[in-house]
C-alpha cells in the first residue's frame, strides 16, 4: 500500500494536512473506499506541487479520482494536466516533460500549484463546508508564498476560495473567464475555466483561451516610468507610429524574413496596418514592445509584446551585423531594472540562427513540443527557452 506522506511530497510540506486527516467524514469515508478499490494509489491529501518562491499561485478545485488522488501529484495523471502543464511549459513555468508520472521529472519554476480542497470528493465536488474545513491548509499555504504576484484562479470554487483567503468580497469580484481583480495588497487575481476534459470537449475551454489566462498571470505589470525610447551604441529603440507602417510593410512581406516567425507574411497592406496598430495599442508598461530605429531608419521590432515572450525582427538586408543581439539586450536590461522577473522565447528549432542569438542572451532551454502550431497549414515545433531576469 502507499504510505506515502503529503508532507514528504511538498514544497511547502509545515501546511500540509495528515495522511490520514479526519476532519471532512464524507472524504474520509469515499478515501477508504478508493484504497479498498486500488491499494496501489495514492489515496491521501494532495499536497501543493511546484516552487514555493514562485511568483504565479495556481488554485485548483480538488484532485482527480483518476489524476491527483491516484498519483499524489496535482493534476498528474488526467486530461486536465495535459493542457495544464503543456501551457505552463510555453510559458516558461516549467522544466522537463510531462508525462503523467510522478517521476517524469517534470518541476515548475517560477509557479505553484495549490488545491482549494486537498481530498478527493465524490463525482468532483465538494460541499461547502468541506471547503470550510480545508481552508486552513489552503490560507496557510498561500499566505507562505511571499514571492507571489499574481492568483491564477481555475474556476469558481478555486476563484471564491481565493477571495476569501485574500479578503476579497465576492460580489464586488465575480468569477469570468480573464478577469483581472486586484487584491488589496497589491497582488492580482485572474480567473479562468477549469482545464477539466468536460470544459475541453464542450468547447467551453479552448487551448487558446486558457493559454490566455495563463499569460495574464504570467504577465506582471513593470516597475518604474515607462520609456518612450532606448537608446544604445547604435540603436534608437522607441514605440510605434503610424508613419512606420511603410517599412514595416515591406519587411512583414518579406518571405525569407518572415520564415520563422509566427505568422506568414504578409499579403495585404491592411494585414500590416493592423499589426501596426496592434503596436501602437499595445505601448504601456504591459508591452515593452518597441520599433527599432538606426540613423532614422526602422530595420525592425523588438520586445515582448505580450510578456514574458520576447521576441525580435530585423529587416533581411541588415542580418549579420549583431542589430538584434544590441537590441534584445537593451530590452533586456530595461525589463530587469523595471523589476521583471523572468522572460521566454518560442523559437522554430529549424531556425538555428535564433536559437543561437537567445542561448548567447543567456536564455536555457526549459522545453520543446512536437507540431505545437501550424504554419501556412502545415505543423511547425517549438523549443522554448527562459531566461530569469
Amino acid at each position: 500500500m502507499n504510505d506515502t506522506s503529503p508532507a514528504d511530497l511538498s514544497p511547502l510540506p509545515d501546511s500540509e494536512p495528515l495522511r490520514n486527516c479526519p476532519l471532512c467524514p464524507r472524504l474520509v469515508d469515499f478515501r477508504m473506499a478508493c484504497r479498498a478499490e486500488y491499494p496501489d494509489w495514492y489515496n491521501a491529501p494532495v499536497p501543493a506541487f511546484g516552487d514555493p518562491d514562485a511568483h504565479v499561485a495556481i488554485v485548483g478545485l480538488a484532485p482527480g479520482k483518476h489524476g491527483a488522488n491516484r498519483t499524489g501529484r496535482p493534476f498528474t495523471g488526467d486530461a486536465a494536466g495535459n493542457l495544464l502543464f503543456d501551457t505552463l511549459r510555453r510559458f516558461g513555468l516549467s522544466t522537463g516533460n510531462y508525462d503523467a508520472r510522478i517521476d517524469d521529472g517534470l518541476q515548475l519554476k517560477g509557479a505553484i500549484i495549490i488545491n482549494a480542497v486537498k481530498c478527493l470528493p465524490p463525482e468532483n465536488k465538494p460541499t461547502g463546508g468541506e471547503i470550510q474545513t480545508c481552508r486552513t491548509f489552503f490560507e496557510e499555504q498561500l499566505a507562505s508564498l511571499s514571492n507571489v504576484r499574481s492568483i491564477l484562479a481555475l474556476g469558481k470554487i478555486a476563484h471564491d476560495a481565493a477571495c476569501r483567503a485574500l479578503g476579497m468580497t465576492l460580489a464586488r469580484n465575480k468569477f469570468a473567464h480573464e478577469a483581472e481583480h486586484m487584491v488589496p495588497n497589491g497582488l492580482r487575481l485572474v480567473d479562468s475555466y477549469h482545464c477539466s476534459r468536460y470544459n475541453q470537449n464542450t468547447g467551453r475551454l479552448t487551448d487558446e483561451m486558457f493559454a490566455n489566462a495563463v499569460h495574464r498571470a504570467a504577465a506582471h505589470p513593470l516597475k518604474g516610468e515607462e520609456a518612450a525610447e532606448i537608446r544604445t551604441d547604435r540603436l534608437v529603440l522607441r514605440k510605434a507610429r503610424p508613419e512606420d507602417l511603410d517599412a514595416l510593410h515591406a519587411m512583414l512581406t518579406d518571405v525569407e524574413t518572415m520564415a520563422h516567425w509566427s505568422t506568414p507574411p504578409h499579403r495585404t497592406l491592411q494585414e500590416s496596418r493592423d499589426w501596426l496598430q496592434s503596436m501602437i495599442d499595445g505601448s504601456g508598461m504591459a508591452s515593452a514592445d518597441y520599433i527599432i530605429e538606426k540613423d532614422g531608419e526602422v530595420l525592425g521590432k523588438v520586445g515582448p509584446y505580450k510578456l514574458p515572450e520576447l521576441g525580435v525582427l530585423v529587416r533581411r538586408d541588415k542580418w549579420g551585423q549583431g542589430i538584434g543581439l544590441e537590441a534584445m539586450s537593451a530590452i533586456i536590461t530595461y525589463l530587469r531594472e523595471r523589476d521583471f522577473p523572468y522572460l521566454v522565447a518560442d523559437i522554430d528549432p529549424v531556425n538555428t540562427a535564433s536559437v543561437r542569438l537567445f542561448e548567447k542572451l543567456g536564455f536555457e532551454q526549459s522545453g520543446y513540443k512536437k507540431d505545437a502550431m501550424l504554419y501556412d497549414g502545415k505543423p511547425v515545433d517549438s523549443v522554448y527557452l527562459r531566461k530569469d531576469l
